[in-house]
């Protein structure tokens, strides 16, 4: 994308993306509060993601949430983390 080379993280696999889809992980949880079982694989996946992408040499990080913005500014210290807040 005009030279920027970007990596998209998948949340778990293909079996368990019904945690984040659906209207978002907040919205799901609601609605069905027992696939909370599920979050810590979610974040331990995410931490093994961000190790891998920073391995890579990549300059910033994009967290589209501010959890994860938190999660990946303790993950990789010194590595700029670009947070989007919506509201």
């Amino acid at each position: 994308m005009d030279g920027v080379d970007v990596h998209r993280y998948r949340h778990l696999s293909r079996l368990w993306q019904p945690l984040i889809g659906d209207g978002g992980l907040l919205p799901t949880l609601r609605r069905r509060p027992w696939r909370a079982v599920l979050l810590p694989a979610l974040l331990v996946g995410t931490v093994l993601a961000l190790r891998r992408a920073a391995a890579t040499g990549v300059d910033v990080v994009h967290a589209h949430w501010l959890p994860w913005a938190w999660l990946a500014s303790l993950a990789l210290p010194g590595l700029p983390v670009l947070a989007t807040a919506h509201g």
